[in-house]
This record gives structure tokens, sequence and C-alpha cells, in this order.
């Protein structure tokens, strides 16, 4: 029995060096994974009409990267100066910036080139087209004259369109709702875990295909998403503020360069162009700046942008900020 005993605590001591090494030769070897995750310190609840934002003189981390959050709730990349005008950025983890350092993110570099203007950028995690109408109804009915608010851009993501679809119900969500804390603590803790995932699940393919499926000209989804964003061109219009939108691409979109899977955006296109509201689909952009889709998002991620993706993306706005 006590020979029994033996092996078996030989074997778990075994098991556990492995997964150590393991974990040792992937932080090495591929430094490009960071913990997953957001503090939840620089997000507050119910600051913008009952969506949540950035929390107000906050520090902490997103995936790893560190996040500023200066005195009026904006991701810092730089000083704000009231004497200039302003350009308000809305957008979700994406705009945000999630693992990536602020000075490299398209909002931060975009700063530095463009110094005439103040780049607002409050975005966060889980936005959505709802939040984007009550951070616009915010900062249009009680900010707009202390920033100087003259120009408002929304970076669309695909998942943007729905808000009252429920996390067990996208990719993965089951198995979230089930084993959500231990998989919390994986993400952020275990470089390892995050590589086989990525390596044995698509999760890019599984993201795209469920998120397409909201874009049809007679989805409820969509329907209500272009109300809303016809109502945020009224209040544009109403305050003499520059409204347009930048629709950002997936990973998976992007693999076949010759065939992009483009339909979601010439969707939006169509519509937007309906409703005369400017709209830039950086798409075609950032595969002509990349040979490899993967390279412009963050690794075993489909959404979130790489600092080179940040970048090419950043180059895209300053061109047409220039030309317009």
């Amino acid at each position: 029995m006590k020979k029994i005993f033996f092996i078996f605590v030989y074997n778990i001591l075994v098991l556990i060096i492995l997964i150590l090494l393991l974990e040792i030769f992937v932080r090495i070897t591929i430094p490009g994974i960071k913990p997953q995750g957001t503090s939840k310190d620089i997000v507050a609840s119910n600051i913008y009409y009952g969506s949540r934002g950035l929390r107000p003189n906050s520090m902490g981390f997103s995936n790893g990267a560190r996040v500023i959050v200066d005195e009026f709730g904006f991701r810092k990349n730089s000083e704000i100066d009231l004497s200039k005008p302003s350009w308000l950025y809305l957008g979700d983890s994406v705009t945000m910036g999630l693992g990536i350092e602020s000075d490299s993110t398209f909002a931060g570099i975009v700063q530095k080139n463009v110094t005439s203007k103040n780049i607002l950028n409050p975005s966060v995690i889980g936005n959505d087209i709802q939040d984007y109408l009550r951070f616009v109804k915010y900062f249009i009915a009680e900010r707009k004259e202390k920033f100087n608010i003259k120009e408002l851009t929304i970076f669309w993501c695909l998942n943007d369109i729905y808000y009252n679809v429920a996390d067990v119900q996208t990719p993965g969500g089951g198995i979230r709702h089930l084993f959500g804390n231990f998989l919390n603590f994986l993400r952020l803790h275990s470089r390892s875990y995050y590589l086989a995932k990525t390596i044995i699940f698509d999760r890019a393919k599984a993201y795209f295909l469920y998120d397409q499926q909201f874009y049809r000209a007679n989805d409820p989804n969509f329907v209500k998403a272009y109300q809303i964003i016809s109502q945020i061109n009224g209040i544009c219009k109403n305050n003499q503020i520059l409204f347009n939108i930048y629709l950002i691409p997936y990973e998976f979109q992007m693999r076949n360069k010759t065939e992009p899977l483009r339909e979601p955006q010439k969707l939006m296109l169509k519509t937007l162009e309906s409703m005369c509201i400017l709209a830039f689909d950086a798409m075609p952009y950032m595969l002509s700046k990349s040979d490899k889709s993967k390279d412009l998002f963050l690794i075993g991620d489909g959404i979130h942008l790489s600092n080179k993706g940040h970048h090419i993306l950043a180059d895209f706005i300053l061109e047409n900020t220039t030309r317009n």
C-alpha cells in the first residue's frame, strides 16, 4: 500500500515539474502571450447613463499592458488641453487597446500625429451599440462645451451589433458559465494553457461565424443597430459635430487575402451610405500592408489588434484625416 502511495505521489510531483517546465519554456520562447484579463479597478459601473466606463484617476492592467485613466475617464495618451478642440473616439476593448501600451494604440499614435486636437478615448471592454448611444448623450449633453468636441468616430467591431445576447450563447459561453473562475485563473497565470487553447481551438473562426449571422438586412439586431446609429447621427448633426465610422475587421475574414470575407462590412457600408454617414472600411488597407493576417492581431485572438495592427490602423486613420 505504501509503495502504491509513493508511486502516486512521485507521479504527481513529476507531472507538476513537467507542467512548470512547460510554462517556463512557453514564457521564454513566446513572450507575446500575455496574462489574460483586465483589472476591475479601472472599470466603473453606471457612469454613462447606465453604461460602464473607465474609472477616473485609476490605474491597472489589461492583458499585461498598463492602463492609466486620467481625471476625466479617458485612457491617458497625453495631457488634455482644454483650449483645443477634441475628437471623441468610441469603441470597445479594441479601441481601448487591450494588451497594448497606450502610446502604441491607434488612438495614442493618432494623438502623437494630430497635435491640434485632443483625442478623447473613454472606450472600455464590452461596449456595444447601445453603450455608444449613452456615451454620445453624456458627452454631448454634459461635456460638449467643456471639451469642445468637434468630431465623433465610432470604431465598429462586428460584435458591436448585439447587446441583448447572453454570454452563454456566444462561442465558449457554456464552458465559461460552468468553469468561469477556474478558467479565469488559468488565463491570468498560465501561458501554456493559452497556447494549448490557441492550437486546439480556432476561436477567431468561431467568433466570426457567430457574429456574421446578425449581418442581414432584416435581422432585428441589425435593424436596431442602424436605428441607434441614425439617432447618434441626428444628435451630431444637431450639435454640428462631424460623425463617421471606421469598420474594423476580424482576423478570420482576412486569412484568404484574394477573397476576404467582407459581406458584413459591405452591408454596413451600403446601409451607412444610404444614411449619408461617412464610413471607412479598414480591411482593404490592412490587407495591403501585411501578408499574414495573424500578425495584425494578438496571439490566438481574432478580434484584438497587435502592435502592428494598431500602427497600420493608425496610418489608415491619419490618411483619411489628412484628406478630410
